[in-house]
């Protein structure tokens, strides 16, 4: 399948099924191929398309990051609990 890839620099950062302007890239992919899934971990050097490990790992450990941080809902359930025992722990 033809695709048209957006790079800044070297790094890809979007891609489309047209091209959107003169300096998108176009390629041939197969279906389902990575890119189109997950475009932000591949640069574009020397007419190549490489993936970045590293900034595959990064992009991972803040994804995992974001998903240990409590939900808006917990944190204002632990602030409610934290003033909860402010005020009753006063008045004992």
């Amino acid at each position: 399948m033809k695709i048209f890839i957006q790079v800044n620099e070297e790094r890809v950062i979007g891609w489309g099924s047209t091209r959107g302007t003169e300096a998108d890239v176009e390629l041939e992919v197969e279906e389902g191929s990575e890119i189109i899934r997950n475009p932000y971990v591949y640069t574009y050097k020397n007419g190549e398309l490489e993936t970045d490990e590293v900034y595959r790992q990064q992009l991972n450990n803040e994804k995992e990051e974001q998903l240990k941080k409590p939900s808006i809902e917990q944190q204002l359930t632990l602030m409610q609990q934290a003033l909860d025992d402010l005020i009753l722990g006063g008045m004992l």
